[in-house]
């Protein structure tokens, strides 16, 4: 009796990891064919998605595919993640100056974790000159748009000459 009832929970565990599964891939080849017909906030999703594997087999390739995509459209948040992988070098080569040209993008398009990614880069000279005067306005202009950690840095930098 006790072996028949552990057969049936697992065939209905079974059953329900095949349904999610089935409906997670429903709602993948929707935002695929969203990403496809130009959507921008679908092509950094599901170029999210593939890059970290959640949800959908890791293909890091395609997902920057899809945040170049929404990237060339001047999408602040596509420019700000692809941005970010070439700053950290998350897949790609690491690239300071192209990092900095898209963050820069981003950040005058009013983003504000771009701004603050760009303020940090100023200040530690990657991939532009070192420019603490810089570095202020885009801490200054990331606060304003409500990051904190901005606010932070410019407390820090406020203390030190």
């Amino acid at each position: 009796m006790r072996k028949t009832g552990i057969a049936v929970l697992s065939l209905v565990i079974l059953l329900c990891a095949a349904t999610c599964y089935a409906s997670d891939q429903h709602e993948v080849g929707a935002l695929r064919r969203s990403a496809e017909r130009g959507s921008a906030e679908a092509q950094i999703k599901l170029g999210l998605m593939l890059s970290s594997g959640d949800g959908v087999l890791p293909d890091f390739d395609e997902g920057v595919c899809w945040l170049e995509k929404a990237a060339e459209q001047g999408y602040p948040a596509g420019l700000w993640r692809l941005g970010l992988h070439y700053l950290r070098g998350e897949g790609i080569p690491r690239d300071y100056v192209k990092a900095a040209g898209l963050l820069r993008k981003a950040a005058a398009r009013g983003h504000e974790a771009a701004q603050y990614e760009l303020a940090m880069m100023y200040l530690q000279g990657l991939g532009v000159p070192p420019d603490r005067t810089l570095a202020e306005k885009w801490f200054r202009l990331a606060a304003l748009n409500g990051n904190r950690d901005a606010l932070a840095m410019m407390k820090d930098l406020a203390d030190t000459p």
